[in-house]
Formats: structure tokens, C-alpha cells, sequence
């Protein structure tokens, strides 16, 4: 069994999994997501800013799953993208976590039932 930083790890990373898909299923690049998540458009996301915008991305679900634990999850993900412990993701850090490569934009838009898929610009 995991013990619960292992856990907690494992959990952030199958978050950001489910992220990069839910950007790809609304063609949006990591970029444009970051710029909706930064509320005080200030260039970085601080955890608020990153658990509202996964949530605005459907990503958490009450009824499969507590608020304590997502918020857990949420900022075990925040402190995998926030390497240097400044408190903030930088559009850097978030972009490159988040992107997809060209072989990948296939399968999510096929899983999103969009049989048509493009590589966004």
C-alpha cells in the first residue's frame, strides 16, 4: 500500500492527467487556460486561482468525491507545479506540466467524440 505522500502524489498526477484532457476536449492550450484560471491577471496562479479553475473545468465532482480530499489533491498538484515554493505557478511551470504533444491531440478528441480532431495553433 502507499503511504499517504505517495498517495497524495499519485492523486495530483492522475489530476493533472484528467486536466490536460479536459483542455484538449475544449481546445484550449495551456496557455488560454492559464489566462482564464488567473483571476487577478496578475502572470501566476496561486492555489485558489488553480482549484477554481479545475473545477471550472468539471474536474471536481461532489458527489464521487469529498471537498477535503479534492482540496488535498488540489494542492499536492499546486506544489508539483510550484517546484520552487514561491507560492504561484508561472505561466512557464503551468504550460509545460499541461501541454500536450501533437501525437496526443488524436486520442483526446476522439475520446471527446469529436472525430475531426485538429492541432490548435
Amino acid at each position: 500500500f502507499l503511504k499517504a505522500p505517495d498517495a497524495e502524489n499519485l492523486s495530483a498526477k492522475a489530476l493533472l492527467s484528467r486536466a490536460r484532457w479536459a483542455l484538449a476536449a475544449r481546445r484550449l492550450t495551456p496557455i488560454q487556460a492559464f489566462r482564464h484560471f488567473d483571476s487577478s491577471r496578475k502572470g501566476n496562479l496561486k492555489l485558489i486561482d488553480l482549484k477554481i479553475g479545475l473545477e471550472s473545468l468539471g474536474l471536481y465532482r461532489p458527489d464521487q468525491q469529498n471537498k477535503q480530499t479534492w482540496e488535498k489533491i488540489v494542492e499536492a498538484l499546486f506544489s508539483m507545479l510550484d517546484p520552487q515554493n514561491l507560492d504561484m505557478i508561472l505561466l512557464e511551470q503551468f504550460r509545460s506540466a499541461l501541454e500536450l504533444g501533437s501525437d496526443d491531440w488524436h486520442p483526446c478528441a476522439l475520446a471527446s467524440g469529436d472525430f475531426t480532431p485538429q492541432t490548435p495553433q
